[in-house]
């Protein structure tokens, strides 16, 4: 690998890939040049889309190649641990579509491959390394909303399209492991502010017929009392992806904190006054991109951690085994 020039493979022509990885690698200097899919002539189609340069016949070919570097990993979700292991087990580095993962048992087999691979393995939550996310760190660390009482998370999408793999229970599909997630990984960012993880205490789960869950809930606890809750559903009529954290003297908002590229504010409320701050337009995906690169190239620190994603992970599993389960 050339320093500073990462040369990207991806498994599958999905759609998520040129925002995720395509347009920021473009931005950033490094460049795709790998891509298999199922259907060869899909595959083909988005190489001449997006300027790839080589369309391999299988997973396995892109993983082999020894001109890729890093392998993207945007396949549904049941194919992430996988996938993400024959990466690893092949010395490649690895930038995951969240959750990397179908289930905690996946989850502990992908972090011993990648304890053991010469490789560095990312899941993509790359909502934090935005400004917008570590400007609510730093308010929060200065005190300005008092004490954290309470953390809400919001997130709804318009209904997927019939057919679409996130109805599907074989594809570990569902609300909570599309969207919930990114809810209870950004609640954990705030352990250090509240004594510790915060604990599932209840949770409920609208299920549709297809097996997965339309909607889902979930109330949780911070050992020093603070409370949270995270809402994902697929009945909206338009999306929301907000957080709002309530403190002892004021709260912060968070309109669109999945994708602050499309609304980039930060809005503090007090008994002062509002204050609104505009973060910028940049895509955490860049961020993120540039954030992985920099700790391949220089070691540099990375901020998220394979301990963090098992902790998510145990959370979405308790949801699904223990949420009151609603028929639709």
């Amino acid at each position: 690998m050339e320093k500073n020039r990462v040369r990207i493979g991806i498994l599958g022509a999905a759609a998520i890939a040129p925002l995720c990885v395509i347009d920021p690698a473009a931005v950033l200097g490094h460049k795709v040049v790998a891509v298999a899919a199922r259907d060869s002539a899909k595959a083909q189609a988005f190489a001449e889309t997006y300027g790839v340069t080589t369309v391999l016949a299988t997973y396995d070919d892109v993983i082999d190649d020894p001109n890729v570097d890093l392998v993207y990993n945007p396949l549904p979700n049941s194919a992430h641990a996988e996938w993400n292991i024959k990466a690893l087990n092949a010395g490649k580095h690895v930038l995951a579509e969240k959750p990397f993962s179908s289930n905690v048992a996946e989850a502990q087999a992908v972090i011993e491959a990648a304890r053991n691979s010469k490789g560095v393995l990312i899941e993509a939550y790359h909502y934090f390394h935005h400004p917008v996310m570590q400007r609510t760190l730093s308010l929060l660390n200065e005190g300005r909303i008092g004490e954290i009482l309470h953390v809400e998370v919001h997130m709804v999408s318009v209904p997927p399209a019939d057919g679409d793999l996130r109805w599907s229970a074989d594809l570990a599909g569902g609300a909570l492991m599309d969207m919930g997630c990114y809810g209870i990984h950004m609640m954990q960012r705030l352990n250090s502010l509240c004594g510790g993880a915060p604990v599932p205490e209840a949770a409920s789960l609208t299920m549709d017929p297809r097996g997965v869950d339309a909607a889902s809930t979930a109330v949780l606890r911070y050992p020093n009392g603070a409370t949270a809750s995270v809402w994902s559903e697929f009945r909206g009529h338009r999306d929301v992806l907000q957080f709002t954290i309530y403190g002892s003297s004021g709260r912060l908002i968070a309109p669109n904190f999945v994708l602050p590229h499309d609304d980039d504010r930060l809005i503090l409320e007090t008994a002062g006054g509002t204050w609104t701050e505009r973060l910028g337009t940049r895509t955490s995906y860049t961020y993120q991109l540039e954030t992985l690169i920099s700790h391949i190239d220089d070691g540099a620190d990375f901020p998220l951690t394979l301990d963090d994603t098992m902790a998510t992970m145990e959370v979405v599993d308790w949801i699904l085994a223990n949420g009151t389960r609603h028929p639709a």
